[in-house]
């Protein structure tokens, strides 16, 4: 990728992200990989990130459930945010 030599790609890779495209937009952004990336929690105290549904399809309502810790900061995608051992609703980035 030839952003990874310029100002942004080096401070980026400095920091130990990796300057990539996200999104369908395309637009540049240094991804940083969570230090807790995969652990299990119950609320995003318990993270670096978020505290993410990690079931298949969209999480059950009104009951406790647990989730992993976000991988790493790169908005896209859908997700159910974890509060409280509760599933939010299902949120899409693109």
């Amino acid at each position: 990728m030839e952003s990874i030599n310029t100002p942004e790609g080096v401070a980026c890779r400095n920091r130990g992200g990796t300057l990539r495209p996200v999104c369908m937009g395309g637009e540049l952004m240094c991804v940083m990989r969570f230090r807790d990336a995969g652990k299990t929690c119950r609320d995003k105290k318990d993270c670096a990130g978020q505290c993410l549904f990690a079931g298949e399809g969209h999480p059950p309502t009104n009951a406790p459930v647990t989730g992993k810790c976000q991988t790493d900061n790169d908005p896209c995608g859908c997700r159910s945010i974890i509060t409280g051992g509760q599933a939010g609703p299902m949120m899409c980035t693109d």
